[in-house]
Parts: structure tokens; C-alpha cells; sequence
């Protein structure tokens, strides 16, 4: 996991937001499983999960 930094102050993360929410947890833990099947290599998982790791990171 990655973590948020706002601002230089208040970092927070992204584990600490997971282990506080356990829907998201759960969401996140599921998404990342499905493209991690079907990508062909490293490179194109996380391609495929860029996005959904911005909104996550965003609402950490």
C-alpha cells in the first residue's frame, strides 16, 4: 500500500483507511483479484487497477 500525503502534513495510509473500512476493504480486495487473473503481466495489472487506486487513494 501507498501512502497519502495532503498537503506535507496529516499523512495518512491507505492501509489505515482499509483496516477502518471494511466495505472498502473487501471492494478493494475483490477488484484487485479479478484483473489479477486475467492480465498478462505485471504491467497490465496495474494499468487495469490504476483508476479504481486513485478514487480508493482519493477518499483515504
Amino acid at each position: 500500500m501507498h501512502p497519502v500525503v495532503r498537503d506535507g502534513i496529516g499523512e495518512r495510509s491507505f492501509r489505515d483507511y482499509l483496516r477502518a473500512d471494511e466495505v472498502t476493504r473487501r471492494a478493494g480486495g475483490e477488484f484487485k483479484q479479478r484483473p489479477a487473473v486475467g492480465a498478462p503481466d505485471l504491467a497490465d495489472y496495474g494499468r487495469i487497477k490504476a483508476p479504481a487506486t486513485l478514487v480508493l487513494t482519493a477518499a483515504a
